[in-house]
């Protein structure tokens, strides 16, 4: 069940939220996003991303896990880590992350008043006010300064070249995969959006590319070599899968790691490894990375809504927010992995999804499937959604209030089956704010 925030933090975030939210509600394309409003911002507080070191994190895919493998790895090798991260599945809090841990409630509140105070209407002269995910995005870069973060890992929140992020110069720069994705915004083909996501590529900054298409790394090479930026590929490093969730793999250079991801999937070796190679680069000289200290960061790291396994009510519930067609391919993967058979699944995506391509990679032989809507936050068609599930599910259950959902699937599942509640994080905080877990 959600833990609610103290009444003026909750009142704080909720003024955050009273301006445009592009999370909320899409932007039909990409004149909104200017990243001289947010160096603008930036500036006034002093630009407090400049006092620390930076892995710059984008993608389609796998971009949420890296940085909390990347975090968790600095982390434990001594460093003072922030982590910014986006969306949050119950709390903002989530998406604040110093050491593993939230950042203290009275610290948000007092950088969020900061910002409340040095606010007027109209801030860049234009008649336009900051964003939702600008004005979050401000709140990291100055609370990270004033708790004397060493290093931060930042995720972007859309596509890479215009995100509010992007003002940063990192000591290196990741992009672990590209979909078709926000195409209204991002561009129709994998190109277009590797393009936009290539934008995080900074002139003479190492980048990391992850497994991609060979169309995006022609792209993103090409941006990589006018930037005189180094170019390393995460098919550098020899992943060797282990007994029981293990990862076994080698860095470029000859370090070898063995290790348990603390995020769980099949797929996770893969981040936990790109994550190895990024702290690698990043760290260089006078710094090295040290083994055991990477091995602690990887079984360390925590992600939530990223394959949550949870017991509860006789019966695991597992939680992710797979809404791509390779992560929902890679988590059915996990899924049957852990569980042969059966499973009755929760689902809801929202409206600008490739619901046609996730739906063709669900996991096979689920009992039953329910479809509903990914909460209140982002527009959705749930009816839309059921239809097209329904070809590969012809049993499919259509029931828009999640509460009345959970409870169906409860009625459907077998005593003791699992029961895997996936698709937008904002489906997954909205399950479990109905269940007291």
């Amino acid at each position: 069940m959600k833990e609610p925030l103290p009444p003026a933090l909750a009142e704080a975030f909720a003024w955050i939220e009273s301006f445009t939210n592009f999370e909320r509600r899409a932007a039909d394309n990409l004149r909104p996003f200017r990243l001289d409003r947010m160096k603008m911002l930036a500036r006034e507080f002093g630009d407090p991303q400049n006092s620390f070191s930076i892995i710059h994190v984008a993608g389609s895919k796998g971009k949420g896990s890296t940085c909390a493998f990347a975090g968790s790895i600095l982390t434990a090798a001594g460093f003072r880590t922030g982590v910014y991260a986006s969306p949050h599945v119950l709390s903002y809090r989530e998406r604040f992350m110093l050491d593993g841990e939230y950042l203290p409630e009275e610290l948000l509140l007092e950088v969020i008043n900061s910002i409340r105070k040095a606010y007027r209407p109209g801030w860049f002269g234009d008649e336009t006010d900051p964003t939702t995910f600008e004005l979050l995005t401000l709140i990291a870069f100055i609370a990270f300064r004033k708790v004397g973060c060493k290093w931060a890992v930042l995720e972007t929140g859309l596509g890479g070249r215009l995100d509010a992020t992007n003002i940063v110069i990192p000591q290196v720069s990741v992009i672990t995969s590209i979909e078709l994705e926000h195409t209204r915004l991002l561009g129709n083909s994998i190109a277009e959006v590797a393009a936009e996501k290539g934008g995080i590529i900074k002139p003479r900054v190492p980048v990391l590319l992850g497994d991609l298409h060979p169309e995006a790394v022609s792209v993103l090479a090409d941006i990589a070599r006018r930037r005189n930026s180094p170019l390393y590929r995460s098919s550098d490093i020899h992943i060797t899968a282990t007994k029981e969730g293990g990862v076994d793999f080698q860095l470029p250079g000859g370090v070898k790691i063995e290790a348990h991801p603390g995020i769980t999937g099949v797929h996770q070796r893969i981040n936990a490894s790109a994550a190895a190679m990024a702290v690698q680069l990043a760290l260089q000289k006078p710094y090295k990375l040290d083994t055991n200290a990477c091995i602690r960061g990887i079984e360390a790291a925590r992600l939530p809504g990223r394959f949550e396994v949870v017991r509860n009510l006789g019966r695991d519930w597992i939680y992710d927010g797979a809404h791509t067609p390779n992560s929902v391919a890679a988590t059915a993967e996990t899924f049957r992995t852990r569980y042969p058979s059966g499973g009755v699944l929760v689902f809801a995506i929202a409206e600008d999804k490739n619901t046609e391509g996730v739906t063709a990679a669900l996991p096979a032989g689920l009992s039953a499937v329910i479809v509903t809507r990914p909460g209140t936050f982002r527009v959705s068609s749930p009816e839309k959604v059921s239809k097209t599930v329904s070809q590969r599910y012809p049993g499919v259950e259509l029931i828009p209030e999640a509460g009345k959902a959970i409870e169906r699937a409860l009625e459907c599942a077998s005593p003791g089956e699992p029961i895997l509640v996936m698709g937008s994080f904002y489906l997954l905080g909205a399950v479990k704010e109905v269940q007291d877990f």
